[in-house]
């Protein structure tokens, strides 16, 4: 799964990653843990070009159903996930609870900007990181992970009209190769900030 993430990528990087047209330099800010309930940072395809939009982390799936995570088995099975919309939430990695001693891992890419697949809501403006089986060197970790989305890809998927096609399709393999620190350190908090329910 994923509850919390990471973004410490330069706002530059993140202009020409994009091609974001608007300003928002004085917005943005680089964030070491982001938590379920916060505006996030994600990209839209408009039609024309690629849109800056924040949302609430946590989708509003049903008046009292709230999905920090979806599966990609579920959004590919379920007809209930065709009115959301797909887009990029930047990141510069996650964080996980391994399986066996629950030991807090940071979890990092060999690139310094990754996309993590969302869903959105437009009408509630919240926001959903899709999940998918964790390749098999992050297995041991947990055994689900986010679905990143090749930077070669992030245009076709900002684009996607039939969304669960291109999901069907889209080679799961193709993924970065990633890396786990172990933050021995730190301890399991809630994964929803305090002030997670009142936002939505």
């Amino acid at each position: 799964m994923c509850g919390r993430y990471l973004l410490e990528a330069d706002y530059e990087a993140l202009i020409e990653r994009y091609g974001i047209l608007d300003d928002f330099n004085a917005l943005y800010e680089k964030k070491e843990e982001i938590f379920p309930g916060q505006s996030i940072l994600a990209i839209t395809h408009n039609g024309e070009f690629n849109e800056r939009r924040s949302f609430i982390w946590g989708l509003k799936f049903t008046p009292k159903r709230i999905l920090i995570n979806s599966r990609i088995e579920t959004v590919l099975n379920s007809k209930l996930y065709d009115r959301f919309r797909p887009c990029i939430i930047p990141a510069s990695g996650y964080y996980e609870w391994e399986n066996i001693h629950k030991r807090k891992m940071k979890i990092t890419a060999d690139s310094k900007i990754i996309n993590l697949a969302g869903l959105f809501d437009l009408h509630s403006n919240t926001v959903s990181i899709i999940t998918t089986e964790a390749t098999p060197e992050m297995e041991w970790i947990h055994n689900r992970m986010p679905l990143v989305i090749e930077e070669t890809e992030q245009d076709q998927w900002l684009k996607a009209v039939q969304l669960k096609k291109y999901l069907f399709h889209y080679d799961l393999k193709k993924t970065l190769k990633f890396s786990a620190e172990n933050l021995e350190s730190s301890t399991q908090l809630s994964f929803f900030s305090e002030d997670f329910f009142e936002k939505i």
